[in-house]
């Protein structure tokens, strides 16, 4: 069975680090394959795992009419395939630009039919979300397993968290748990910090801390594969993947 993985949050929260970290740590514990999406239409989650998109799903959505004797569905099932980045242990969908002078729907419709197909066939999909909050009014991120909230370990960024939930809560999204990652963390968060973090429904949570390595690596354009193993970056990635890979509890 497929777990679906929705990872939201402010701009510069370092939600993309967070799931490419995610994404490398399931493949070293051989939880694949891993489907990647990069739901962004700014697409980073390439460079943070060394590969390079094909076709997205936005140019795949502009092309003109199948060719002759085959149905628009079955063509765009035949794009979509293409347009997969096969890497190992995970493959790669972007989605890209939006349709036109802004409108995402066309392209998010397609890109969340397509997902409910695809998915099935992996053992963990993750979606790396626009920032902001535009993709739960898209219903982009719906009927998701785990819903990872990343954010800054400060006011305004518990603030933004806050509303990604309570925007997923409104629109009624089917999510099956919520996790809360703060990250880049600097010491022990203060109690005012910790008291944020109560005020914001969560299912768990997770501390990442700040890091020179990964810092090192973004600045050089580098993945996080290329972070040492034995740094505590990923000791805590390691966490966030054991909170994402928690049984349901059971029901009675």
């Amino acid at each position: 069975m497929s777990t679906k993985i929705a990872v939201a949050g402010k701009g510069g929260s370092g939600k993309t680090s967070v799931a490419s970290g995610l994404i490398a740590e399931f493949i070293a514990r051989e939880e694949t394959p891993v489907l990647a999406v990069d739901a962004d239409p700014n697409w980073t989650l390439c460079f943070a795992l060394a590969c390079e998109p094909a076709d997205t799903v936005a140019e795949i959505r502009e092309e003109r009419q199948p060719p002759a004797g085959m149905s628009r569905p079955e063509y765009l099932e035949l794009r979509m395939q293409e347009a997969l980045v096969e890497h190992e242990g995970f493959d790669l969908l972007v989605m890209g630009r939006p349709e036109g002078a802004g409108c995402y729907c066309a392209v998010n419709n397609l890109l969340r039919k397509e997902l409910g197909r695809l998915g099935r066939g992996y053992r963990a999909v993750v979606m790396d979300n626009e920032a902001g909050l535009e993709h739960l009014s898209r219903r982009t991120t719906e009927d998701v397993d785990v819903l990872l909230v990343v954010a800054q370990p400060n006011r305004v960024g518990l603030a933004s968290a806050r509303r990604v939930v309570e925007t997923s809560a409104a629109q009624e999204l089917a999510i099956g748990r919520t996790i809360l990652v703060l990250n880049g963390v600097r010491g022990d968060p203060s109690e005012a910090i910790l008291h944020e973090v109560e005020e914001i429904p969560h299912d768990s949570l997770c501390l990442v801390p700040w890091s020179e390595e990964l810092w090192q690596a973004a600045e050089a354009g580098d993945p996080v594969s290329r972070i040492p193993r034995g740094a505590a970056w990923w000791r805590a990635i390691s966490q966030v993947a054991d909170a994402v890979l928690e049984p349901e509890p059971a029901r009675v």
